[in-house]
């Protein structure tokens, strides 16, 4: 308790010390125009998410795909019932089942299930994959290994097929 005390005293000791810094600024309306300008009634932020800005594709996809700044994932794995997640990145030698999320999948043109959509991803090259739901007008495409997230943890691009004749075939065919 005299612990506790003893360091309430030291902090208020060490705040009151410091100098209070003021807001200093002030807002100028400027205009170029002979009449009054009018008063601001009304104004309303708005966040610019990028989602319009279409990135260059990748030269090693074939064929017409598109992506935009909301199409990222990072992979990890969890042991239920726990929350915490783990680093995983996908495998680079075998096909596995992963979860697109509907933060995701709301960018898909075709059918999107309920909640998380599971596709079946196969690994292309180092980095580089295909993934595929089992529905023909499911979500499919390619995933490109973009660096890793603010965690540390493997972040990937979603690059959607918005090629017709492959929307409409299923699966994505192989080379």
């Amino acid at each position: 308790m005299r612990v506790l005390a003893l360091a309430i005293f030291f902090f208020l000791l060490i705040a009151s010390d410091s100098p209070a810094r003021t807001l200093e600024g002030g807002v100028e309306i400027q205009s170029n125009s002979a009449h009054e300008a009018g008063e601001i009634k009304e104004q309303t932020a708005q966040l610019d998410s990028g989602q319009n800005i279409q990135p260059a594709q990748p030269t090693w996809i074939k064929g017409k795909v598109f992506s935009n700044d909301g199409m990222f994932m990072y992979t990890f794995w969890q042991c239920f019932p726990f929350k915490k997640e783990f680093r995983w990145e996908l495998p680079a030698h075998r096909a596995t089942t992963i979860h697109v999320r509907p933060d995701v999948l709301k960018y898909w043109k075709g059918f999107k299930p309920e909640g998380s959509c599971p596709v079946i991803c196969t690994p292309i090259a180092d980095g580089k994959y295909r993934f595929f739901h089992q529905r023909p007008d499911g979500p499919h495409g390619y995933l490109e290994r973009v660096g890793l997230s603010q965690n540390g943890f493997p972040r990937y691009r979603y690059w959607f097929d918005d090629d017709q004749a492959n929307s409409s075939s299923g699966r994505i065919p192989t080379d």
